[in-house]
């Protein structure tokens, strides 16, 4: 009697734990199904990560995170990224498109090194470009709507430089509104200037529309500010990257409180003062709401979470800090900065909190190391 007792309790058990196993598997059934999904895809659509990339960096459109992550891919993986003569990696004068002659007294061109990446500021001439990385080359960039595009210019290039006292910046629109000339001007239409339409083009909308063409065909992805996580994602897949690859910090970033605001007659003027970037940016803002629509929302989300979690592992581990930084600049505007900071001895927590002069320099040091000992090794040889 015992021994049937027993028998009866025992399966008892294994019903209640199959049971439990059972209800505990539904509940996380949808994460661990689209994880199993993530693994199944990668191993049935196996593909190499792309080393050569093409990135026109657009003065502040998140451009220093972005540079940041493509160096330090770089020296990661042991690839030359196109550089000027400057200490800095600089081109010199950037009213200048990019010309493959700008580097041809630099130690990697005598060197005859390969390059993999461009990333750095440069006006953008596709042929050029697309000369000096070669085949196999992806290439990307990001816009910002032109407005916040607008403020953050003057923010960052100008308010800091000008005497306190000096008109504001919705003092300047509207003096631009009555026709008078000031720096208004130089922060017009930046987005295409900077991807190469000339400015006496930017009133001309057969020359809008077909430079806007001409990107689309150019391009393989167009990314936006205003979507920073997502076009990340894209990005990654389009790179065949993992997460780790583009891990970041938010650089190069101002105060909430050292902000421009401006006022919705200002806002109203702008949007019609900047119509050749608003072009640009509606065009290819109908473009990632199309790529969106393709990765999956679910996917996105859940990526994105995961993303997340991988940044914030990596400043734990790296121990960064933001930090507030106020700059007294004397007879001029005073500004506040969010900084990054790292007490870490890793190269690598140093590398992600680097600011882009900084880390420009960084992939100089190493990259004039590798083309002097090419260029020894060349002589000896010879």
């Amino acid at each position: 009697m015992s021994r049937t007792r027993g028998k009866y309790l025992y399966f008892i058990a294994v019903a209640i734990i199959f049971t439990f196993s059972f209800l505990s598997s539904s509940l996380n059934g949808e994460n661990n199904l689209y994880e199993e999904k993530i693994k199944s895809r990668k191993v049935k659509n196996q593909c190499e990560k792309v080393m050569k990339i093409g990135y026109p960096k657009l003065h502040k459109c998140a451009s220093s995170t972005l540079q940041n992550i493509l160096i330090r891919f770089a020296l990661v993986n042991n690839l030359n990224v196109v550089l000027g003569p400057g200490e800095a990696g600089d081109f010199g004068k950037f009213e200048d498109k990019f010309k493959r002659e700008m580097i041809s007294e630099t130690p990697w061109e005598r060197a005859g090194l390969q390059y993999h990446i461009f990333c750095l500021h440069a006006r953008w001439d596709q042929e050029q470009i697309s000369g000096t990385l070669g085949e196999g080359t992806v290439y990307f960039t990001m816009l910002r709507h032109p407005v916040d595009l607008f403020i953050s210019l003057w923010d960052d290039l100008y308010r800091p430089w000008v005497p306190k006292g000096t008109p504001s910046l919705d003092e300047l629109v509207r003096q631009k509104k009555n026709g008078e000339n000031n720096v208004v001007e130089k922060l017009r239409n930046t987005m295409l200037y900077e991807l190469g339409l000339e400015k006496h083009n930017m009133d001309n909308s057969t020359a809008i529309h077909n430079k806007i063409k001409q990107i689309e065909k150019d391009f393989d992805l167009i990314l936006l500010v205003e979507r920073f996580p997502e076009s990340l994602l894209l990005l990654a897949e389009k790179l065949c990257w993992n997460l780790s690859d583009i891990e970041h910090l938010r650089l190069n970033t101002l105060h909430p409180n050292s902000k421009t605001r401006l006022s919705q007659d200002s806002t109203q003027f702008l949007e019609n003062y900047l119509a050749a970037d608003i072009k640009l940016y509606d065009h290819f803002k109908r473009t990632f709401g199309q790529k969106l629509k393709e990765y999956g929302e679910k996917r996105m989300e859940f990526n994105k979470v995961k993303l997340k979690e991988h940044n914030k592992i990596l400043q734990e581990k790296c121990g960064v800090k933001e930090v507030s930084v106020h700059l007294n600049l004397g007879n001029y505007n005073d500004m506040d900065y969010i900084d990054q900071r790292t007490d870490s001895d890793l190269q690598y927590c140093r590398l992600l909190t680097m600011k882009h002069l900084d880390i420009n320099a960084e992939i100089v040091d190493v990259q004039k190391a590798k083309a002097y000992n090419a260029m020894r090794n060349k002589n000896q040889q010879g």
